[in-house]
């Protein structure tokens, strides 16, 4: 088994991939992308039944669940505070 933080660089590729004129990326999303980028990418080989539970333990990214939306995610900025900037009304 890999440790969580392995995964970090891979995460950060997928939401890298994405173009949604936002900071926040869909996590439903970035899972799709990992499989696309990454033919054998499974949260279960970092110990996770769900990406949601292996991006929030890699601690590298800030998570917000959005009533009817979804879930999102964004890397941490730099210092590791999380940034008050909010994601646009779609």
């Amino acid at each position: 088994m890999k440790p969580p933080s392995s995964a970090t660089p891979l995460i950060r590729k997928a939401i890298d991939q994405l173009e949604e004129g936002s900071d926040w990326a869909p996590l439903s999303r970035i899972g799709q992308l990992l499989v696309n980028l990454f033919s054998d990418f499974d949260p279960r080989t970092y110990g996770h039944e769900k990406l949601r539970d292996l991006v929030e333990k890699t601690g590298a990214f800030e998570i917000k669940k959005e009533e009817g939306r979804g879930v999102y995610i964004r890397a941490k900025p730099s210092g590791g505070k999380p940034s008050t900037q909010k994601k646009p009304s779609a």
